[in-house]
């Protein structure tokens, strides 16, 4: 059977980095509350699905009327992407 063995370790910290340390230490827990992160359905924090959803109307948007960029396979788009990045 493996045994455990305990090591001692010592670390140079400045002083902002030690109190909130030793607070954490002596109260048994973080200085902060801990609360669940509330995500939609989707499992996207509300913000970030309000940017998707956004997004997505811009592009269904820019193809209805035409001013979408289309390309026929992917090697095309990543061409065009690149020939973009080098100007």
């Amino acid at each position: 059977m493996a045994t455990t063995r305990s090591v001692s370790m010592s670390i140079r910290v400045n002083s902002e980095i030690k109190a909130p340390i030793n607070q954490i230490y002596s109260k048994r827990r973080p200085s902060f509350e801990l609360t669940a992160l509330q995500l939609t359905e989707n499992g996207y924090t509300p913000e970030f699905e309000s940017e998707l959803i956004a997004e997505s109307e811009r592009c269904y948007a820019a193809v209805a009327n035409g001013t979408a960029k289309l390309y026929k396979t992917s090697a095309e788009m990543f061409a065009d992407l690149d020939a973009e990045d080098d100007e």
